[in-house]
């Protein structure tokens, strides 16, 4: 009974031995890389990535875990120095929530509020900064535009002058991180 386990025992270590380290990636938003933006993965391998076809890659420090940065296409391989490689999905970057003063789209916001922004909201595993470039505030009948995230004193005086429970549009041009300009459309009542 002890060589017969002392047999297994050899076998099963010759076959893990034997047996090459596959490697794989865990991302930490949602198994995409996105375009343009720097993408956490951790890789399960000890080699360093050579990476040719992808645009950047850079370490973290933290033990096998690396920024990617990817540029154009929709796939990505990452090369390792003991010549495995992996392929990598990329998409671009979802849409933010466009907000106005803190009510998001739908929201119900506080004639006082003041400002635009957009950014991803608490279910999305994603931080990124967006600037709104510029904006256009329907209200009724009643059109507004402006630069920059701040809306204009035109638009607060004007509600300050019509009556409560209504709603209003707004359409925003967004720059993301990934250096893409998006239009964002909301609804708000008030």
């Amino acid at each position: 009974m002890k060589r017969l386990k002392l047999i297994f025992f050899l076998l099963l270590s010759m076959s893990v031995i034997g047996q090459d380290d596959l490697v794989t990636a865990r991302m930490t938003d949602y198994q995409v890389l996105y375009r343009g933006y720097p993408n956490k993965v951790i890789f399960s391998t000890n080699e360093r990535p050579l990476c040719a076809e992808c645009d950047t890659v850079y370490p973290t420090g933290e033990l096998n875990e690396y920024i990617v940065i990817p540029g154009v296409g929709r796939t990505k391989t990452i090369s390792f120095s003991n010549g495995q490689e992996i392929s990598l999905r990329v998409s671009r970057l979802p849409d933010p929530t466009l907000f106005y003063g803190s009510a998001p789209n739908r929201g119900k916001v506080r004639r006082v509020s003041s400002m635009l922004r957009a950014t991803y909201g608490p279910e999305m595993n994603l931080w990124g900064k967006f600037e709104v470039i510029s904006w256009t505030v329907s209200i009724g009948l009643e059109t507004f535009k402006g630069e920059g995230y701040k809306i204009s004193d035109e638009v607060k005086a004007y509600f300050g002058s019509v009556k409560s429970n209504g709603c209003f549009s707004v359409i925003a041009k967004i720059k993301g991180p990934d250096g893409i300009v998006r239009s964002l459309a909301g609804g708000f009542s008030y």
